[in-house]
Order: C-alpha cells, then sequence, then structure tokens
C-alpha cells in the first residue's frame, strides 16, 4: 500500500460533517491499473543504500588506509558525488520510460522514423514533453511533441514549432479531429498527474490543508470569541456572527479540497507519475466528468450557503485588522485570527481547463484544433513533397 494510499483510508475513516454529504468526490482510480515505475520505493532504496556506501567507503579506507576515503569527510564527498550522477540518470530513466517504452527506435522503429519525418526543421520538440501511449476505443495512438497552451514544466506557446500530430501503431499519422479532441483532452489529465508540475505541490498541499482545517479553522471561533469586545467596538459584529455561521459549510469546503488533493495523488501514484506508459479514454473520460460534476455541486453548494456574503464579511474584517491604525488595537492572538480570516475569502474557484463538452464529448479550444489542422497540413505537403521526388 502507498503513502498515498495509507492517506485516502486515514482522511476517509473521519466521521463526515452532514455538510459533507452535499458535496461530490472524484472518482477513485479504476483497480489493476499498470505502475510502471514504483518511485516512492526506489526514493527508499536510494537513501538507504547512500548510507551503506558511505560507510562502506569510510571502513575500507580506514582497513585498508587509502588517505582519500579513511577520513569521513574524504567518503562523504566522494558518495555524495557518486550518487548525484546516480541520480540524474535515475531521474532521467524515470522520466523517459514511456519514450524508452513507446516512442523509441527499439520500441517502435516505423513510429520512431515517421515523428524524424514530420518534425519540424531546426526544432528540438521534446523539451516539454512526456511519452504515454493513449488507448482509444481499445486501438494505441501517439501524440508528438506537445499540445498548445500546456506544459509539463513551462506553458508552452502556439508557435508554428509546437503543433501537435497524431500517429497510430504503424507511424501513420491521423487527420481526425473527433480522435485529436480525446487525445487532447487526455493530454491534459497526463499532465495533471505529471511530477514536474503536481506531485510536491500535491502532497504540500495536503499538509498545509490538514494543518488548517485541524488547528487554524477549529480555531477561529474561540479567536472570534476572545476578541468579542474589539469586534463590537469596532462595529463588525455582524460580520463575525455571519463569519461564525457560515463556518461549518467552509470547513466542508476544505475537506472537499483535501480529499481532492488526495485522490489526484492516488491517480497519480497509479499511473506511475512522469514514467507513465500508458492512458485509456475511459479513464480520463471517468475523472473529467467526475471533475466537472465536482465543480458543479460545489457551486451550487457556495450558493446555498451564502459563500458570497461570507466572503465579503471576512475580507472586510481582515483589511481593518491590516490597516495601519489597528496596530496598536489590542487584538489577541492577531496572527492565528487573520490566517483563520484569510481562510474564509477562498473562492474555491473551478478549473481552468477550456473543454467544453458538446455532442456527447469535450471539446477543445478552436486554438488547440488550428494548431492539429496546421500540422497535419505540413504532414500532407510533406507526404506530396516525397511522392514529387519518387515520381
Amino acid at each position: 500500500m502507498t503513502e498515498s494510499d495509507n492517506q485516502l483510508r486515514q482522511h476517509s475513516n473521519r466521521h463526515p460533517d452532514v455538510l459533507d454529504s452535499e458535496l461530490k468526490q472524484l472518482p477513485s482510480p479504476p483497480a489493476g491499473l499498470l505502475r510502471p515505475w514504483n518511485w516512492t520505493r526506489w526514493k527508499r532504496i536510494f537513501g538507504f543504500s547512500f548510507f551503506i556506501v558511505l560507510f562502506g567507503f569510510w571502513f575500507l579506507g580506514r582497513l585498508l588506509d587509502i588517505p582519500i576515503i579513511n577520513l569521513f569527510s574524504g567518503s562523504c564527498g566522494i558518495t555524495i558525488s557518486l550518487y548525484m550522477v546516480l541520480g540524474l540518470y535515475l531521474m532521467n530513466r524515470f522520466q523517459m520510460r514511456g519514450y524508452s517504452e513507446n516512442y523509441s527506435r527499439r520500441a517502435n522503429k516505423l513510429l520512431h522514423q515517421a515523428m524524424k519525418r514530420y518534425k519540424r526543421p531546426q526544432h528540438n520538440e521534446n523539451f516539454l514533453q512526456i511519452f504515454p501511449r493513449y488507448i482509444v476505443n481499445g486501438e494505441d495512438f501517439y501524440l508528438s511533441w506537445y499540445v498548445p497552451r500546456a506544459g509539463t514544466v513551462l506553458a508552452a506557446s502556439l508557435k508554428p514549432s509546437s503543433e501537435p500530430l497524431i500517429f497510430n501503431s504503424q507511424g501513420q499519422w491521423v487527420d481526425d479531429e473527433l480522435l485529436f479532441s480525446k487525445i487532447s483532452l487526455m493530454w491534459s489529465i497526463v499532465l495533471s498527474i505529471a511530477p514536474r508540475t503536481f506531485q510536491q505541490k500535491n502532497y504540500k498541499d495536503v499538509k498545509f490543508l490538514r494543518r488548517f482545517i485541524n488547528n487554524t479553522l477549529t480555531s477561529l471561533p474561540e479567536n472570534l470569541k476572545s476578541n468579542e469586545k474589539v469586534i463590537n467596538e469596532q462595529g463588525l459584529k455582524q460580520e463575525s456572527d455571519l463569519i461564525i455561521k457560515g463556518l461549518p459549510a467552509y470547513l466542508a469546503l476544505y475537506r472537499n479540497s483535501l480529499d481532492t488533493n488526495l485522490k489526484i495523488i492516488q491517480w497519480a501514484d497509479k499511473y506511475g507519475w512522469d514514467s507513465i506508459t500508458e492512458i485509456s479514454y475511459d479513464d480520463c473520460l471517468l475523472l473529467q466528468n467526475g471533475t466537472k460534476e465536482l465543480e458543479y455541486v460545489r457551486d451550487g453548494f457556495k450558493e446555498r450557503h451564502n459563500h458570497a456574503s461570507i466572503r465579503k464579511a471576512a475580507t472586510r474584517l481582515v483589511i481593518h485588522m491590516t490597516e495601519k491604525e489597528q496596530q496598536k488595537v489590542p487584538w489577541k492572538n492577531r496572527k492565528e485570527l487573520e490566517l483563520g480570516l484569510r481562510g474564509m475569502t477562498e473562492e474555491f474557484p473551478n478549473d481552468d481547463s477550456q473543454f467544453r463538452f458538446e455532442d456527447g464529448i469535450w471539446i477543445p479550444p478552436e486554438e488547440m484544433k488550428k494548431a492539429y489542422r496546421s500540422r497535419v497540413t505540413f504532414a500532407r505537403q510533406i507526404d506530396e513533397k516525397e511522392d514529387k521526388n519518387r515520381e
């Protein structure tokens, strides 16, 4: 069982508030997914072996009286250098596993040759790349380079060199906008579970949310109560009462955010993070539909529980507390109170994905489709040029 599985189990074992049942949760990943690389296990092995090698060098140096490594500092320096090189190698292997199993010459010679043939000249199109195999209706497809407006480290721009192209297993490029709509959605899902953008951030978010919910937010009513006199004197009693009344709904929203982060981690764990080698459209559709349903239900929840008014009240209190003349006002637990109030100003915005649901399918932004058409036109020109040369 992985770390995220344990976290999710601990989280789900808590007794939910009645309000939690009004919100939706993301679906869990399907059972039996291939996990190509267990990065947590390799991390433990890497850390444990570091100390074994370190003390091994030092002991060998003392035993054989080798000047460089018979001192602990010498052994430490050599071990750190060795493991830095080894770490970079393993990181590259981890991140490029999808390429080596799907896109490399060894994995698929026809695909590899086709990708070279239709590559834009004088451009390194592997820079912001992840390399899964896309499974749609039981068939394997491959997306060369990257989809515009998305990237694993930096946002990719809509330049001619950043246009996507789809290939089948035989290395033939595919002109099918409906298929591109499906694969571009799959690409956006893959980006959300790639470690270069999501892994560490999500773990940090989970830890922060736990502390924030269990400590800062739950103590907010007490902190407001202890400042009741000051609040009344400042004419902010109505705002304070509204915040206390709306706190249970806010706690439910924060718990829902915590659960969402844990579910995304679980999906990423099951797929192997950046070592992902394959992804199914049916699985992506499950996650995309679940995400949009969660957002729709959350919007209704916020409206029912007067979310906008509570945010305004909390914002007014925060602004009032941070004014210069308020520095001399004897607010009790000022820092903790302000942090809790700032948490009550959270909007919980929806995902900014521009995919729209139309005729039973998620359609990408028009500029993505234009970029795909441009690359198809380029591929067609290459074919026509080669046909003329053969004639």
